[in-house]
């Protein structure tokens, strides 16, 4: 329960720090998001064996980043993404 009370709270963060219509919403690929955010592979898991990404922003630099977000490698390195700042 704690994990998912984590998990719930780190996508509320995204959820109120962009534009688009659903971000910081639960996806499984790129699709799921409205343009032109992106399925963010973050691993957020609400209980073992159940993880998805998150609707996101790409990005290049953290200025690109809406609120308190910041730009980070997406894990795997794939692309640059809005992550909530640790």
């Amino acid at each position: 329960m704690k994990r998912f009370l984590l998990s719930l709270g780190l996508v509320l963060s995204f959820a109120t720090a962009g534009c688009g219509d659903n971000e910081g919403s639960g996806c499984e690929v790129d699709g799921d998001c409205d343009s032109p955010l992106v399925c963010g592979q973050l691993a957020i898991c609400d209980e073992p064996g159940n993880c998805f990404g998150v609707c996101t922003d790409v990005c290049e630099v953290d200025d690109d980043c809406p609120g308190d977000t910041v730009c980070r490698a997406e894990p795997g390195g794939a692309r640059l993404i809005c992550r909530g700042a640790r």
